[in-house]
Order: structure tokens, then sequence, then C-alpha cells
């Protein structure tokens, strides 16, 4: 980023890192001015704006969104939301208001500090997606600005999008109110806070929502790795809120694998320490998960089921372990997340979906499970991580 002194002489360079939009808001929210013309020190022309297509299955009503340097412009307003069909549903409008940094030539390096994965239809999808609780997904650019005068209109540029697929529910929705009716501007409050974050807090923010957007798109498809996600998304900001370690592995082992600890109490001290020692990232990750959790609980959902299908909130922390132990399991066993757990929720009294598998113990498929290890349905998760997310974003908006 680059500034006038007072006497509109001097300039002063600033390099900013972070996510590729949350630094164009940074520039814009400076005063910077949208760039009309071609940058001066590259050879290639550069856009000066360019629309990604966002698509949804949710129904959108209200007015276009327009924040910073970006427009969210309602392309498809439907008439009835249809889970698991995507629609081009948003185009997203971002304006340049970045200069050249300095071009200083540096060792090659790794480097993947502000990495997430995408750009910037790619970065704002994501936040749209965790901010409102819906699917979004960017299929990638479709037109640009450029500063000729023979396309006022800008150039249509489709040669890198891609349509984003999405399965149909099997039978019923895993999360059956995935597609209902919001408006950009519920998105609001959430997106102001973005460009006053610090560029770590942006980081961890993109790449959690990330996480959070995919578990959404892939619930009905591909159920145990919308849980393997939705759980990456928790961990993704629970490393940023809390990068500590608990030095005290044997205690951590005592408390988490108390059957491993009390064989291993036969065995020498050092053996004790060292066998401890080489599991106890597992159990710090664990706890930072739970201690995220347990700072930004969003609280049960509104609607419920009858009394004996619910989740006994109090005891939030055993299901949370035990959640992480299936995901951890999976990646790194190659033992598949429980079947009922990826199953549609029964339907309770009242029509509405069960909280929890409503039996005591079930036998599939080869394997079977008691109700602890059943603790929840994939849609209570959903809106345990979504919510815990959401309140942590606010959270960062404070001085």
């Amino acid at each position: 980023m680059q500034t006038e002194g007072a006497d509109g002489a001097d300039k002063e360079v600033e390099i900013l890192r972070g996510p590729h939009g949350w630094v164009n808001w940074q520039a814009e929210s400076r005063g910077i001015p949208r760039r009309t013309a071609a940058h001066p020190d590259n050879i290639v022309i550069h856009p000066i704006w360019e629309e990604f297509a966002l698509y949804t299955d949710a129904k959108l009503e209200g007015a276009d969104l327009r924040l910073g340097p970006f427009e969210f412009l309602v392309n498809d307003r439907i008439g009835t939301a249809t889970i698991g069909r995507a629609h081009r549903s948003v185009i997203l409008r971002q304006w340049d208001h970045l200069f050249d940094a300095p071009l200083t030539p540096a060792k090659p390096r790794d480097d993947d500090s502000d990495y997430f994965g995408g750009d910037i239809g790619d970065e704002m999808a994501a936040l749209l997606g965790l901010a409102l609780g819906r699917r979004f997904r960017s299929g990638g650019l479709v037109r640009q600005g450029l500063p000729l005068e023979s396309l006022p209109l800008g150039m249509p540029d489709e040669r890198q999008h891609q349509r984003p697929a999405l399965n149909l529910p099997h039978r019923r929705p895993m999360i059956a109110t995935i597609a209902d009716t919001t408006s950009l501007d519920k998105a609001t409050a959430l997106l102001e806070i973005y460009p006053a974050l610090d560029a770590r807090d942006a980081v961890a923010l993109v790449r959690a929502a990330r996480q959070y957007v995919d578990g959404l798109w892939l619930a009905d498809a591909e159920p145990r790795l919308a849980w393997i996600k939705l759980v990456g998304a928790l961990e993704a900001a629970a490393n940023r809120r809390d990068d500590s370690r608990d030095p005290d592995a044997v205690a951590q082992l005592k408390r988490h694998r108390r059957d491993l600890y009390r064989v291993l109490q036969a065995a020498p001290t050092e053996t004790l320490e060292a066998v401890a020692a080489a599991i106890s990232r597992l159990f710090w990750q664990e706890s930072k998960v739970w201690s995220f959790v347990k700072a930004f609980d969003p609280g049960p959902p509104l609607v419920r089921p009858a009394p004996a299908w619910q989740v006994d909130w109090s005891e939030l922390e055993p299901a949370i372990r035990a959640i992480y132990d299936h995901r951890s399991r999976d990646l790194h066993d190659g033992i598949p997340w429980p079947w009922p757990l990826c199953e549609p929720p029964e339907i309770a009294e009242g029509d509405l979906p069960a909280e929890r598998y409503p039996a005591i113990a079930v036998s599939a498929k080869g394997a079977q499970w008691t109700s602890a290890r059943l603790p929840m349905y994939l849609h209570v998760f959903e809106h345990l991580v979504g919510g815990a997310l959401r309140r942590w974003w606010q959270s960062l908006a404070q001085p």
C-alpha cells in the first residue's frame, strides 16, 4: 500500500500481509481510491474490477449488499428454495484499491502463512456462507473490468470458471434448514468487522469459514467428510485463539486415556513420560477445541423436539471429545465415522428432526456403538460449530 506525505511528494510504502480481499478492504478503508488505470510497473494489464459467480441452494430475498470494495449483487431470487440445487444466485464484484508492491529480489522459500487455498471469490463466498449459515461456493471469475476504452463494460472471462456440483439429499436432508430463506443484509454486521481484524485473525477466520462452508456443501453428498470439515473449522479457529500447550503430558494422559495410564503405571517413569509426550499433541488439540466450544457455545437450537430426543447441553464436553475422537480415528486409523451419524436424523414427535440417536446402542455394518459414542446428529453439530464461529468472529471486534 502506498500513501503520500503531507506535502504531496514524499511517499511511504507499507506492505500488508493477509488474505487478498482483506488487504484490498484495508486499502479502501484507509482512503485509497479505486484504481482506474493499469499498474504502471507491470507489463500485464491487471483488471480494475472483477466479478465472481457465487452459487447457493438457499432462497435469497431483499436488496443487494455493498460493503467496502465489494458488491454482492443478487442475480437470482428463487421463488422456492430447493435443497441440493445450486443456482448462480450472487455476483460478487470487487474493485481494486491496491498499488503494486515494491519489486525486491528474494531467495526462494516456503511461506504459507497467508494461504487458505482460494482467491477473492472463494474468500468472500466462505465469509458470506459462515455469516448466514448457508451453502455458498464460488464458481470462479466471470468478468473483468480492464482500463481500456474499447471495453467499457468489461470483458467476459469464464475460462477458469466451473459450476460447483451439489448433490440432492438422499431420502431426507442431513440439515433440514440449510436452504431456508435469508437475505444478504443479515451478513452485514459480521462482514463489517472483517477489515478491522488483525491480519492473522483474518487468515484464521477465512480458513475456518472455508472448512465450515465445505462441511455444509458436502453434508448430503459425503456426510463423513462433512463431519471432518466441521471439526477442522473448529480447529482452525481454536489454533488461532489458543496457541499454548499444557506442559503436563502425564496429567493429560491420565485424564483422557485412563486405561492406558493405568497400564503404564507399572512401567518405569521414563516410559510413562515418553508415551505421554508422544501422544500429548492429540490431547492438546482436543482440549483447545473444547476450550473454544466452551467459550463460544451458542446454546441449544431454538426449535427443539421433545426432551427425550434432545442433546443434553449440560453434557457437551464428553460429546465434543467423542466427536473429536471419531475424527482422529477416521483420519489416522482409517476407521470410518460411525454410520448412524452419517444418516439423516430420525423424525421425532411434532415432525421435528431428532437431535441425537434415539437408542441406547446400535449394531450395524460390522460394528456397534453405544449412545455415548453417538452424541448428536450432523445438523446439531453444524448449529454448534456455526454458532461458535460466529460468536468468535464477533468477539474479534472487541478492543
